[in-house]
């Protein structure tokens, strides 16, 4: 993944979009956790490769955060969305 993500060119690929399932953050009491272990090895790949946007779904509701790295406020993080709330 790393390799993959150091090869986008910025000048012809303006904003970073990626999509995975376990929303890392969500207010979802019972989804805490879920995709820890994931943020723990992929945030910081995502972070260097400056991606703009998170999309993931599980949590069957519509969220969004701010820019976000490591659990704080960061504007270089990611904007983080969740949207599992299709066909709840």
């Amino acid at each position: 993944m790393a390799k993959d993500l150091s090869k986008v060119d910025r000048k012809r690929t303006p904003w970073l979009f990626v999509l995975f399932h376990v929303p890392w953050y969500n207010s979802n009491k019972a989804h805490q956790g879920a995709g820890d272990d994931m943020m723990a090895v992929m945030e910081p790949l995502l972070y260097a490769a400056s991606v703009d946007l998170v999309l993931a779904g599980h949590v069957h509701a519509y969220e969004r955060s701010k820019r976000v790295y490591n659990g704080r406020l960061d504007p270089c993080g990611a904007v983080h969305i969740t949207i599992g709330d299709g066909g709840n």
